[in-house]
């Protein structure tokens, strides 16, 4: 292991040791971060841990990790300025899209640490913050329970003219 300090090397080597790279089958060491989820999410849903609406937006997550060039590397060869480039190349997301995603990956790795793919977790979040999305936040105003009884009240009662077809 090289490095520009002993220390360094020292970290290197035992980055090298934690990923048991040498001991893992075959399938283990060519696993991906969205096939981790996927399978993961798929179990849920088997077990009805998670209903089908939660299923489906975890996949779409997942869709946003697989889509990028980090979904597509093991997770074992996956570096950190790997993970900060891709964490990077999210910003364009909203922050609660962001925020999912971001839980994604970093469980991912727990994923991984689970299945003995990583004797530790090689990243930190606090090593590797979240980013903050480029959009600005939107602030929806909910209706209040009198006025959502006003609204599907009026949509009841709305006929349209005769001849009309604009809906």
């Amino acid at each position: 292991f090289y490095g520009a300090t002993e220390e360094e090397c020292r970290a290197k080597a035992q980055d090298f040791k934690d990923t048991n790279v040498f001991s893992l089958p075959e399938e283990l060491q060519t696993v991906t971060i969205p096939q981790l989820l996927k399978n993961h999410y798929a179990y849920q849903h088997d077990m009805n841990l998670i209903q089908d609406a939660t299923f489906t937006r975890k996949l779409f997550t997942v869709s946003i990790i697989e889509d990028r060039p980090i979904g597509k590397v093991p997770i074992i060869k996956v570096t950190k300025d790997m993970l900060k480039g891709f964490l990077l190349s999210i910003k364009s997301y909203s922050n609660s899209v962001i925020r999912k995603v971001y839980s994604a990956v970093f469980e991912a790795y727990e994923l991984a640490q689970d299945n003995y793919i990583f004797t530790k977790i090689p990243f930190s979040k606090r090593k590797i913050p979240k980013p903050i999305s480029d959009k600005p936040d939107k602030k929806v105003m909910a209706f209040t329970v009198e006025q959502e009884r006003l609204f599907i009240k009026g949509v009841k009662e709305y006929k349209l003219q005769k001849g009309n077809t604009c809906y």
